[in-house]
């Protein structure tokens, strides 16, 4: 039996996405400038498509952005953040680690899957070290790569994050 404030048949809009912290031998964070955000980078991945599983939107965003088929064996994180209103409902960020080969940077093809005759949603990629990252990310984006990267060297600071603020401490 559903609480009488839950509506099962109707419940409020969320979002699910994936996204990838994608690593060059240097730890640089692979990183994507959108043309509808001013300026700003972000991870690569996006939104799942309506009962798309967040790991398969993940993949297919990652062809999409940048042309690579990734596998999301590992992850690190879930970071929720809340809705902005007039733009996005809240969503759940799903972040899966990947480990960029040398060979992997040549490959790359940004906006990959637009079709032809569509504008493309990204601009540019580039790689950041950890010191890069205020100047270029929005900070909640900042927080998140920081504790998916501790999470690579470290797999007890996986878990759940708040706008990429651990919600709790590892055991």
């Amino acid at each position: 039996m559903a609480h009488s404030d839950t509506d099962l048949q109707h419940p409020g809009e969320r979002r699910n996405g994936g996204v990838w912290l994608i690593l060059d031998d240097q730890d640089r964070a692979l990183v994507v400038r959108p043309s509808y955000k001013d300026g700003v980078y972000q991870l690569v991945g996006g939104g799942a498509h309506l009962n798309e599983a967040p790991h398969l939107a993940a993949v297919r965003e990652a062809q999409e952005e940048i042309g690579l088929t990734l596998v999301p064996h590992t992850l690190l994180v879930t970071d929720w953040v809340p809705d902005n209103p007039g733009r996005s409902a809240e969503a759940n960020s799903y972040v899966f680690f990947h480990r960029l080969e040398p060979s992997e940077l040549d490959t790359i093809v940004l906006n990959a899957g637009t079709p032809e005759g569509e504008k493309p949603e990204l601009l540019d990629f580039t790689l950041l070290a950890d010191e890069e990252l205020d100047a270029h990310c929005e900070p909640y984006i900042v927080r998140r790569i920081r504790a998916a990267t501790a999470a690579v060297r470290d797999p007890r600071l996986r878990g759940y994050l708040m706008q990429g603020f651990r919600v709790a401490d590892p055991a």
